[in-house]
């Protein structure tokens, strides 16, 4: 499957601005019509853009800077809608972790936008539910 270049680079954009801290750049990157925002937390889940910018901001402004080093990220659109899907590393601090990440897109006035967005870290089933067979 080819990776569709234009949205590879709008998650590339994202990337470098959140590594930059610039939070002027990422409330360009979210949708005024955001539909999602799931961060990695069970308690960061949001439907509006002002929130979810708001706590992007928050969160940049706390650790210093979060850094997503792009994986193999691919890409897919059609027409003015695209979805991306990434395993970057995540550092924030001296931390570093493995995640996924995965967004929809849409065009806007020629510009990308998330409209859907969700890193995540993955855990064991095991360490979710124990013994049983999944």
């Amino acid at each position: 499957m080819q990776s569709e270049p234009a949205i590879v680079a709008f998650v590339n954009s994202m990337y470098d601005a959140f590594k930059r801290g610039d939070t002027y750049a990422l409330a360009e990157f979210v949708s005024k019509d955001l539909t999602t925002m799931i961060g990695t937390d069970p308690e960061e889940y949001w439907i509006d853009h002002d929130s979810a910018y708001s706590v992007m901001r928050d969160q940049i402004n706390a650790t210093g800077g979060v850094i997503f080093m792009a994986g193999t990220i691919m890409a897919s659109r059609e027409e003015d809608i695209g979805w991306f899907a990434d395993q970057p590393l995540l550092i924030v601090g001296d931390h570093e972790v493995e995640c996924r990440h995965t967004g929809v897109v849409r065009r806007e006035h020629g510009m990308w936008r998330l409209v859907q967005d969700h890193p995540s870290i993955g855990v064991p089933n095991s360490d979710v539910f124990g013994d049983l067979p999944l």
